[in-house]
């Protein structure tokens, strides 16, 4: 008998994560495109599209997104793409001695077997060359993230600013529906976005034949949303920066609102004070909550929400 263990439409849609942030200005905004390529491939994507601000770049991937600023990189990615091997090249590009932060973070995967490392055996990489600290955020049998942080010293950049990260998984509804590129629904998906993030230049690209990626960017500010709408392990991730406790709340509530899940994580970094958002109390509960302070000083609150509706589920046949 010969069992079909994973769809042949699955992708993973949970992201890794890269954040360095430097000293001082490294004039990355001067790089050439050949270098972001170069970089990106090691991971095993490619740009797809780009936009630019006066002070940032923003790059869409085959699978997620890379920003540049003159003196910090983000690079998201999702899929089975080996984010570590771009970090490696990255502080053997610039050294260590140049870095103040480097900030690396992987969530629970749908499949992780399928990946061509663990969560586990990138932090220990990360912490081979770096005397780092590496936590995890929820329980090992429930929704959880990895986090991996070094910080070397304070940078000559701005202070630090609050994000929001958003994952929902097992959404519903027409607006989710609308990432199928079949059902010829741009519209209605950037009329949505449009008013979650007002004021944005965006970059959208519809995959097929389902799947959307958006990037958007308003001065420094940036928005990045990843949609993997298809099967039981349909998933959104959203992330966005220069947030207010309030404003974090609003987006949460609207994005929700649209896609109904059957489940969904927060976390909120703020450099001030442990932010909680206070969201859904009637329809969503809290169900896990986790509080830490990584080194650099950053306030970190990981909430993981979940619909009080019960599920009703078919058994699935492989």
């Amino acid at each position: 008998m010969s069992l079909k263990v994973v769809d042949e439409h699955f992708f993973e849609g949970p992201e890794k994560k890269l954040e360095i942030v430097f000293k001082s200005s490294m004039g990355l905004l001067s790089y050439d495109r050949a270098f972001w390529e170069e970089l990106v491939s090691l991971a095993s994507a490619q740009i797809l599209s780009s936009i630019e601000s006066e002070n940032c770049q923003a790059y869409l991937l085959s699978e997620s997104s890379l920003f540049v600023w003159d003196d910090r990189i983000m690079l998201i990615t999702c899929g089975t793409t080996e984010l570590i091997k771009a970090a490696d090249f990255l502080i053997s590009k610039f050294g260590k001695s140049s870095m103040s932060e480097i900030f690396f973070e992987r969530k629970n995967e749908y499949q992780p077997t399928l990946q061509k490392s663990s969560a586990l055996d990138d932090m220990k990489s990360l912490a081979a060359n770096l005397d780092g600290e590496c936590v995890r955020y929820g329980r090992q049998d429930d929704h959880h993230v990895y986090v991996f942080d070094k910080f070397f010293n304070e940078s000559d950049s701005e202070s630090k600013i609050k994000t929001l990260e958003l994952l929902m998984y097992g959404l519903k509804g027409e607006f989710n529906d609308a990432f199928y590129f079949k059902n010829n629904k741009e519209e209605l998906v950037l009329k949505n976005l449009r008013e979650v993030f007002p004021g944005f230049k965006m970059d959208t690209f519809f995959f097929e034949p389902e799947g959307f990626s958006f990037n958007a960017i308003k001065d420094k500010q940036y928005a990045t949303i990843h949609v993997t709408p298809q099967g039981s392990e349909n998933y959104l991730s959203l992330e966005v920066d220069r947030v207010s406790r309030e404003e974090g709340e609003r987006i949460v509530e609207k994005m929700v609102s649209l896609l109904r899940p059957v489940s969904f994580d927060t976390m909120f970094f703020s450099p001030d004070d442990h932010e909680e958002l206070n969201i859904f109390e009637n329809t969503y509960l809290p169900k896990q909550i986790c509080k830490s302070e990584t080194a650099s000083g950053y306030k970190v609150v990981y909430k993981h929400f979940y619909n009080q509706e019960m599920v009703r589920l078919e058994p699935v046949k492989i």
